[in-house]
């Protein structure tokens, strides 16, 4: 979601963005106007209810949950996040997140307004995909050489091998290579 977040910001305000980093920010597929009532009614129907997040025994609990949404990353990797994501409370492991987050977004998603934003957007963009995700469909486009069908003007893509959509969990490495030679370089950047 920061990625979607940051596509948008680096179109309404271009002149306060040189580089933007897309890491899987594909933005969601476009709401059907005909699904707004029922979608407003169950926002307003979910909102009533205060949500809730899983309640773990231990880090190690968490962890084993990380790697079944993450096969690739490896259990110390896991260990590692579960740690940073999540606080002991009352022998039990929760996590540190705004259960509230879990609310259904109230309006649908217009993607042709994502689309005119980032067609605003004058800097230097890398989209990052990784190669085994579940939103490579999606991304075809994005990675397709021909740059007719890319979102961004002055985009590079890096396909990360290795990978899910949490490329910044199972392939760190790889992931920072590509964004260092981005960052460091005027040409195309190849992983």
């Amino acid at each position: 979601m920061g990625a979607n977040v940051a596509g948008l910001y680096a179109g309404v305000f271009p002149e306060r963005v040189q580089s933007l980093i897309n890491i899987e920010g594909f933005g969601l597929t476009d709401g059907d106007p005909s699904n707004a009532p029922a979608n407003y009614r169950r926002w307003i129907s979910q909102s009533r209810k205060t949500p809730v997040h899983s309640i773990y025994q231990s880090f190690e609990e968490l962890a084993d949950r990380i790697l079944k949404r993450n096969p690739a990353m490896s259990r110390d990797k896991a260990i590692f996040i579960a740690q940073h994501w999540a606080a002991t409370d009352n022998d039990s492991v929760v996590l540190r997140a705004d259960p509230a987050h879990k609310l259904p977004n109230a309006v649908q998603y217009r993607r042709a307004e994502a689309e005119a934003c980032w067609q605003n957007v004058t800097a230097r963009v890398l989209l990052v995909v990784g190669e085994d995700t579940d939103f490579t469909a999606a991304a075809k486009s994005w990675i397709d050489p021909d740059e007719s069908a890319h979102p961004f003007r002055n985009e590079q893509t890096a396909v990360i091998p290795g990978c899910g959509h949490m490329v910044h969990f199972e392939q760190p490495a790889r992931l920072a290579e590509a964004i260092e030679g981005f960052l460091h370089a005027d040409s195309a950047v190849v992983v």
